[in-house]
């Protein structure tokens, strides 16, 4: 079945389950639905990168960042870290499932 089958399939069934009326108990019962958007925002991030400026030096790692420099973040890169993402580039909905994601980096996924 093809995704966006799938995800019709879903609200359709919901739909029908709550006599054709769509309210936001009903928005927030769709699982795969919800995988879907976080896909997409993994791969289609509303903002590409984050910036700062720490007030006082921080240490990352072996790394001293001295406090005033800017700090890039680059969230398309991160998200397509195949570190984190196994194939990356594909549209899996199902990264997102509950026993996926308990053991996943905090970081790896900052949708906005």
């Amino acid at each position: 079945m093809i995704i966006q089958d799938r995800v019709r399939n879903e609200i359709n069934t919901a739909l029908q389950e709550n006599e054709q009326k769509f309210t936001m108990n009903l928005l927030q019962d769709l699982p795969y639905l919800d995988r879907c958007i976080k896909e997409a925002l993994r791969l289609y991030p509303s903002v590409i990168f984050i910036s700062r400026i720490p007030a006082e030096d921080v240490k990352l790692q072996s790394y001293l960042v001295p406090a005033g420099t800017f700090l890039h973040l680059n969230i398309y890169g991160v998200h397509r870290d195949p570190n984190f993402w196994s194939n990356p580039e594909v549209f899996d909905p199902d990264r997102f499932l509950p026993e996926k994601i308990r053991h996943r980096h905090p970081y790896s996924y900052l949708p906005f």
